[in-house]
């Protein structure tokens, strides 16, 4: 579980791990780099319409670089679209409780 708290209004956001392995799909609205699940996070308590993340985590052998997507915003949880919430490894979802 991801807890943010945002300092000038107070107020709290909590983000559930639903399953490691997993993403949903058919609703990411932005795709980017960022530097960890917080920023990522962050990101989405920043965009009105975000309401769950898939985060690409980062294998210590990996050739993955900062041009590389590893964060998706997206506009709908798994509960709502369980369809889309499918098993990809390397990848955790997060949603907002």
């Amino acid at each position: 579980m991801l807890v943010l708290l945002d300092e000038p209004s107070s107020s709290q956001a909590y983000f559930n791990t639903a399953e490691e392995n997993w993403i949903l799909q058919n609703h990411v609205i932005k795709d980017m780099w960022t530097s960890s699940e917080i920023t990522c996070a962050m990101l989405c308590l920043r965009d009105k319409n975000c309401q769950s993340i898939n985060f690409k985590t980062i294998a210590k052998d990996s050739r993955q670089t900062k041009k590389d997507p590893n964060c998706q915003l997206n506009s709908a949880k798994h509960l709502a679209h369980p369809r889309d919430f499918l098993p990809k490894k390397g990848y955790r979802y997060y949603y907002l409780i």
